[in-house]
């Protein structure tokens, strides 16, 4: 489940707005595109890019962990690429993917050297940073 709220004008009271649902475990992490238009959530089992623009409370966009290529690795944390925002990173256990949603295709999967789980991520443009007990820069 996702929760959305927003704040009205200068006030720091959320308001409940949606929620979307969709995923069958826990979500570990949600994210919006840089246009702020499409916003994506992974749980361990799946990822979605949920239509908001559009005032959908769907996904039009579904990954389950399975279907990546390097087999079945829990999701924990993901991003949109800050220059590519048909792309959604997604980081699991060793491994951290760059899904490319519009397209249904995983485009490049970077491994990790140390055998732990990517929880968390920055982006600027050209670099990538992932977490894992340790920060580590990634050239996208």
């Amino acid at each position: 489940m996702v929760m959305l709220v927003q704040r009205k004008g200068n006030e720091i009271e959320a308001n409940h707005v949606s929620t979307l649902e969709g995923h069958n475990m826990d979500v570990k992490s949600v994210c919006w595109d840089p246009t702020g238009a499409p916003l994506a959530s992974v749980s361990r089992d799946r990822a979605r890019v949920w239509d908001l623009a559009h005032n959908k409370k769907t996904s039009y966009y579904e990954l389950l962990s399975g279907e990546m290529p390097t087999g079945s690795r829990p999701f924990e944390a993901c991003i949109f690429h800050p220059t590519h925002p048909q792309l959604l990173i997604i980081g699991s256990v060793v491994v951290i993917h760059f899904w490319d949603f519009a397209h249904r295709t995983a485009s490049r999967v970077f491994s990790m050297q140390n055998p732990t789980l990517v929880n968390s991520f920055a982006c600027s443009p050209g670099l990538v940073a992932s977490t894992s007990g340790e920060v580590t820069l990634w050239s996208s």
